[in-house]
């Protein structure tokens, strides 16, 4: 009311001429306003004060919303009013709703189960009505919003009134008040004015350097979580290069096993009494295969026992110091890290595989079933394949669970550093906001010191809008502190995967409570979600995780949306019938429909890619000699033979299996060690960042320096004392200078280690050292002729000049290092792509392993059919000619990969990435093609989609009943105001006090979320009943076969159903984690284009970072013509006069100087503005920026007006320079470079806006890429069992393969086990592609904008939304 006032009373409407002329004698400097207007500038001052420090803690303290969170627990919301659908019991649940964005707030302790709850809308229902989308992608979308409104929490929540803002914002508005005062007098009014206006730019620089601290610490946590988490990906991948021989030693000794079985088979048919030269042929055959079989043994043996000595490797736990602790060149110590075990160790475990090959040999020599010796070395034979064979699978297994346990630690740590990256992006994203508000009281400070000139009365409103805008610094350095807590606590959370057992036991369980329906409360639940009336909605808060999976399923078959909301103590799931239908359910396929479906693709692809010529001569022998075998021969060769063919073939595809996976190891391991350099760039950045924090107190403390030792040179008259106040200004900035360039050599040091790391010129040192930074002001104070004010006052010049020169140094090196250190992330995230892209093409090559040990086993099965048994070998050709295409397809992009790893700092490979391929022959479909996403434009909802009709629950405000419902309405909101008075005297209970923060409780709520994502998943998919069925009828038929068909019969059927589920496992297993692989290639998309637009940013910072140079050396230019303005030597006349025109123009050029680095910074900026809401694939921002950076100063990034632009900066200081004429030139000399110094803060202000935007939008993409890799990460956790179940369900298959020759029963129970391990693969990969589908959904999520709808918040939240924004 007093600022209206004010403006009502004293402001003129536009077009109306000024009544009289300011004053311009400079020394009457204009005297003291009215006294009307002085009273109403103080009232001005009072109501902003009042506005800002009194009524924001007034509502912190009085508020609900605000009390819970000063306290440490939990903020409640408002909640609305009740509505029809509340039947007054407790409160309901508040739903605002904001351009579709759903965000509910649950109190667990408000509600109960099964109370209906109104939800507003009946403009959005009818715009969301229609074609609904699938319920797990609205819960995908869900998710992904209350990740992102946590983080929004996390702002809302976070303490920011204190004891130390409340002496800021108490002391700041007594400096305005002291300023708005000081106009009384004019004499004191121009030195006092700006000395306190500087006080307060010296608070804004001290919450940007507490910001830029915490930001700091934020960006050293992520560095130091995605480092480690990229030490242990290298430790995987070279693990997985070791386990990469196990298949192939599965493979080799099944395949010698099954020759002994099939030459033993011969000689039985064959007399080898008749040809002794054959009888020896066969001993040494037997031999060969026996050999084989036990040095394929022996090998898998080592390479289990070396895969895990490396998975038993830890990387070093580094603390980066200053001087920088850990080498960049190797940053794991690999020769410690993948030390080989001990050769008696290793000698040691292949003693013992041999002795357990052997071990059974005892136990058939000399037994009463065999008289002859020929057989009895047969079986001798036999018998040592097939326990070489055993213990080579019995070893792929227990290397399989050992690798998964590994694999699902790792998973979680990559899934913690990318959360601890999400919570660093929010904190860059509040930190950018702070230079803008710095810059802005510096801007101010120097209009105030031009208005000085013209007007008091003008000047003493500028401590105002100074304080407005400090104060918003103080808290947001608060809120970055909140977000930097969230990142260290991410960083160094612990959270324990489980292990394979664990997994195994739990998804059993589920599957029982699930399919078996042993769980009652399933029942209870379907019976009230049964009962919802249309349009209504039902929650079930205080249940645990299974029985909110339980109120997620059974809201799916209903049809009914469902989501969980609430923070990690007390989650409530709220499930809504929205009265317009149940949700769409696809159509099922049929199971053999879809297996039909993808051999037609493979068949299309296999002919679309070729077979290379070398290969084309020994199929054709293969394939001849399995035709004309059968006719040519008799049916004991063919049985012998054709087996034999199919092993071969088969062998040599699962040597593409071991060749694959093992150029995928390599490459990812040189993706780990570049994802190490870029992780130890950020954290060095990050350390960088927080030694050179508090660089902008430092300019601060010598601006008030310097303005404090220009008193006696401005105050007439001037008391004694007050001439000695620049020799402890001086001592102050010489004290200030020492610190600034220890703090510049330690930042220096840490970039220098950052740039080396990812191969970046060294940055450049500053002009201004440790040796020569005493001499300029030494000499301008030992020779400059003036008087002792004058010479501190020149001495404070330079040195604050000094500090200003070393800022500016610094933040080039640190930007330089930034733009090299996006460079290299942005290679990373293409050669990231192409070896996940060879990650899922090499996926397959479990499946075609798999296929080729099973056709062996039909072939030896089947070897007695001699008219089908040649088709064996023919179909082992075609899997492996498959195999073949899906290793080169592999190795083509591990190729790619190494290409792309050459140069850590620009692309070296012509191809284009991944995700701009959208076809290519004989891709197994691996990029967003293996997911279905919903192009259905009335998707647009993160919730639920509202039913017609539904009512609006929006809270009125109580004030506004106050002035609306006349004295009664005035009366209760005095009694609601007396009521929260009441509540702040009493005291909290002991669990608020001991209550986490708010940083750990955001925490806790996005591992809950994340944890409700799986829990959340359906039980079926469109599919999975077919092939469900189809198990299920193949598990009967072989537990029947026994009791029902002849042994013959059965000795086939049961290796066949055998077979066939092993196939669907191994089949779940491919397809999940080639939509892993899928996922991964999509965030490194996001991540490419996020670091590209970090470059830009980086780049303008550095056209920002000569600005802060020219507004701080412009600033200090006008002290020193202020300065020069009173006499100083008679002979030193002339001299003065040439100095005050030199510093005129070089205020001019100044002026012109900064706006063309603007306009750069500008023109950098428009191209980062263009992607803003852009879908990740439609953004085509090609960097083209300079490789080397220094360029960017002769670049040409000016537009056409650029010279108008340079006029009108460079008017005010020439206008000034040259009028009024009737003032002295001195004076006009320091108005000239006041008005350039007030032109170059002005234009500082516009480009740190403008890099402050473009900075939150790379940080927005930076949050999208760090929640879509955790996401994958998650889904990486997930599938990480899976190698494991395919592992089992092969060795099961042989084992029923060799059980059913001798005893049918326990063969087909075998069939059971292996139906319950692919229940358990196929949900677990069913859970793999809704995690993998819930990264590709992040960026199309995030594209979206949202608002902040402050209709439902209290006064507080609101005030404190704009103090913080």
């Amino acid at each position: 009311v007093s600022v209206g006032a004010w403006h009502a009373g004293c402001a003129r409407p536009l077009g109306m001429p000024r009544r009289g002329r300011p004053k311009l004698g400079r020394p009457a400097r204009p005297g003291a306003p009215s006294g009307v207007l002085l009273a109403l500038a103080l009232a001005a001052g009072a109501g902003a004060c009042w506005a800002v420090v009194g009524h924001v803690g007034l509502e912190v303290l009085l508020d609900p919303a605000f009390a819970g969170s000063a306290a440490g627990g939990p903020a409640p919301r408002p909640s609305a009013v009740s509505g029809a659908g509340t039947r007054g019991r407790g409160r309901p649940l508040q739903v605002v709703a904001a351009h579709a964005d759903l965000l509910m707030d649950v109190n667990q302790n408000q509600l109960r189960p099964g109370l209906d709850v109104p939800i507003i809308g009946d403009d959005l229902a009818q715009r969301l009505t229609g074609k609904a989308a699938a319920g797990d992608e609205r819960k995908l979308r869900s998710t992904i919003r209350s990740i992102f409104s946590d983080q929004e929490e996390l702002r809302m929540t976070s303490k920011i009134i204190s004891t130390k803002t409340a002496v800021v914002a108490g002391s700041g508005a007594a400096l305005a008040v002291l300023a708005t005062l000081s106009v009384s007098s004019a004499a004191w009014a121009v030195g006092v004015l700006p000395l306190l206006t500087s006080a307060l730019f010296g608070y804004a620089s001290i919450a940007e350097s507490s910001g830029m601290r915490s930001k700091g610490i934020a960006k050293y946590s992520a560095g130091q979580a995605v480092r480690a988490a990229a030490m242990l990906e290298n430790i995987l991948a070279e693990a997985e290069n070791r386990k990469a021989w196990l298949p192939f030693g599965v493979g080799l000794t099944a395949v010698c096993a099954t020759g002994c079985v099939i030459l033993r088979a011969f000689n039985r048919e064959y007399d080898a009494e008749v040809d002794p030269m054959y009888a020896t042929a066969s001993l040494g055959l037997f031999f060969v295969f026996a050999l084989a079989s036990v040095v394929g043994s022996c090998l898998s043996t080592d390479k289990w026992f070396r895969m895990s000595t490396t998975l038993g490797a830890k990387p070093p736990e580094d603390v980066l110091d200053d001087e920088g602790a850990f080498d960049p060149v190797r940053p794991m110590g690999f020769d410690s890290a993948f030390a080989e075990p001990a050769f008696q160790r290793r000698v040691a475990a292949a003693l013992l595989t041999l002795a357990a090959c052997i071990l059974p040999v005892p136990f058939v020599i000399g037994s009463s079933q065999f008289s002859e010796w020929q057989n009895e070395l047969d079986d001798v034979f036999v018998i040592i394949s097939a326990a070489a064979a055993t213990s080579s699978a019995a070893v792929c297994l227990a290397a399989e669970r050992e690798f998964a346990d590994k694999e699902q630690v790792i998973a979680v740590q990559c899934k913690q550093a990318c959360l601890s990256e999400l919570f660093a992006a929010q904190a860059v994203s509040e930190a950018a906001r702070l230079p803008v508000r710095t810059a802005a009281v510096g801007s101010l400070l120097a209009v105030a010191t031009l208005a000085i000139e013209f007007s008091l009365g003008a000047a003493a409103f500028f401590p105002w809008p100074a304080l407005l805008g400090a104060l918003p610094s103080v808290f947001g350095s608060s809120l970055i502190r909140s977000e930097a807590d969230a990142s260290w606590t991410e960083w160094k959370q612990a959270i324990k995967g489980t292990n394979v057992v664990e997994s195994t036991v739990l998804e059993l369980q589920r599957i029982a409570s699930d399919l078996l329906k042993l769980d009652k409360a399933a029942e209870d639940i379907r019976d009230r979600l049964k009962d919802l009336p249309s349009g209504e909605s039902c929650l079930f808060p205080g249940l645990p995780a299974e029985g909110r999976r339980q109120v997620h399923f059974v809201a799916a078959e209903l049809g009914y949306p469902s989501r969980s909301v609430g923070d990690a103590e007390g989650r409530t799931v709220l499930v809504t019938n929205r009265g317009v239908g149940n949700e769409s359910r696809p159509e099922e396929i049929n199971a053999f429909s879809e297996v039909a479906a993808t051999l037609k693709a493979e068949a299309i692809d296999f002919i679309k890619m070729g077979v290379s010529v070398p290969l084309l001569l020994p199929a054709a022998v293969i394939a001849a000699t399995s035709l004309a075998t059968p006719v040519v021969a008799g049916p004991a060769v063919t049985a012998l033979v054709v087996p034999l063919l199919a092993g071969g073939v088969g062998l040599v595809t699962i040597w593409q299996e071991r060749t694959g996976k093992m150029s995928v190891a390599a490459s990812k391991s040189c993706t780990a060690e570049l994802l190490v350099r870029v992780a130890s760039s950020e954290a060095r950045i990050g350390r960088a960042t927080t030694n050179m924090a508090p660089m902008p107190m430092y300019i601060a403390t010598c601006t008030f320096a310097t303005v404090a030792s220009a008193l006696p040179l401005v105050v007439r008259p001037c008391p004694v004392l007050l001439r000695l106040v620049g020799l402890p200004m001086v001592l102050v900035s010489g004290c200030v200078i020492i610190a600034a360039l220890e703090r510049q050599r330690r930042a220096q040091r840490q970039l220098e280690a950052a740039m080396d790391t990812v191969e970046g010129p060294a940055p450049r040192s500053g002009i201004v050292s440790m040796r020569n930074w005493w001499v300029p002001p030494l000499l301008l104070g030992a020779l400059a002729p003036g008087s002792l004010p004058q010479r501190l006052s020149l001495v404070c010049t330079a040195l604050a000049i000094e500090v200003v020169l070393l800022h500016s140094c610094a933040l080039r090196q640190l930007y330089t290092a930034e733009v090299y250190h996006c460079r290299c992330a942005r290679v990373h995230a293409r050669a990231d792509a192409w070896a996940q892209e060879a990650s899922t093409a090499s996926r397959a090559l479990p499946f075609g392993s798999a296929a080729a040990i099973i056709n062996i086993l039909f072939s030896t099965a089947f070897a007695s059919f001699s008219p089908f048994v040649s088709v064996f070998p023919i179909v082992a050709l075609g899997v492996c000619g498959r195999a073949i295409q899906w290793t080169q397809e592999a190795r083509r992009d591990v190729k790619r990969a190494q290409l792309e790893n050459q140069s850590l700092q620009k692309s070296v490979s012509s191809q284009p990435p991944p995700w701009f391929i959208t076809e290519r022959p004989g891709d197994p479909k691996s990029t967003i093609g293996l997911f279905v996403l919903s192009d259905d434009p009335n998707i647009v909802d993160f919730g639920m989609v509202l039913p017609e009709g539904a009512r609006s629950t929006r809270r009125r405000s109580p004030w506004r009943r106050a002035f609306t419902q006349g004295w009664s309405g005035l009366r209760w909101a005095l009694g609601r105001l007396w009521v929260k008075s009441l509540r702040a005297l009493q005291e909290s209970s002991p669990e608020s006090q001991y209550a986490p923060g708010a940083a750990e409780r955001s925490v806790r709520s996005i591992q809950s979320n994340l944890d409700e994502l799986t829990v959340s998943v359906r039980t079926s998919e469109r599919n999975w009943k077919s092939a469900g069925s189809v198990v299920a009828t193949g598990t009967l038929f072989a537990l029947l076969s026994p009791m029902l068909l002849s042994d013959t019969i059965t000795e086939i059927v049961l290796p066949l159903v055998g077979s066939g589920l092993t196939l669907f496992a191994v089949s779940a297993e491919s397809k999940a984690r080639r939509r892993v692989a899928a996922s991964k290639v999509a965030c490194a998309q996001i991540g490419h284009v996020c670091f590209t637009i970090g470059e830009f940013v980086a780049a303008a910072s550095l056209c920002k970072a000569d600005l802060i140079m020219a507004a701080g050396l412009s600033a200090h230019v006008c002290m020193l013509a202020l300065v020069l303005e009173g006499p100083m030597h008679a002979s030193f006349v002339g001299m003065q006069a040439f100095l005050r025109i030199a510093l005129v123009l070089g205020q001019a050029l100044a002026c012109a100087w900064s706006v063309r680095k603007f306009l750069g910074c500008m023109r950098l900026g428009e191209k980062v503005l263009e992607t803003v809401n852009q879908p990740v694939q439609e953004v085509t921002l090609v960097p083209t920026i300079p490789l080397d950076v220094e360029e960017l100063n002769t670049s040409g990034v000016l537009c056409r007006s650029w010279r108008l632009a340079c006029l009108l900066a460079v008017a005010p200081t020439l206008l000034l320079a040259f009028w009024p004429l009737s003032r002295p030139f001195s004076q006009r000399a320091v108005a000239a470079t006041a008005a350039g110094a007030a032109v170059v803060s002005l234009v500082l202000l516009a480009a740190e806006r403008t890099c402050s935007t473009i900075e939150r939008v790379q940080a927005s993409r930076h949050r999208s890429f760090a929640l879509a890799d955790t996401f994958s990460n998650e889904a990486e956790q997930t599938a990480a069992l899976l190698p494991f179940t395919s592992a089992a369900t092969i060795a099961l298959s042989a084992a029923i393969a060799l059980v059913s020759e001798v005893n049918p029963f326990s063969a087909s129970a075998l069939t059971v086990v292996q139906a319950v391990i692919w229940i358990v693969s196929s949900r677990r990969a069913l859970a793999t592609k809704f995690e993998s589908l819930a990264a590709l959904q992040v960026d199309s999520v995030a594209a979206q904008p949202t608002t902040w709808d402050s209709s439902n918040e209290s006064m507080g939240r609101r005030l404190k939304h704009w103090a913080i924004n």
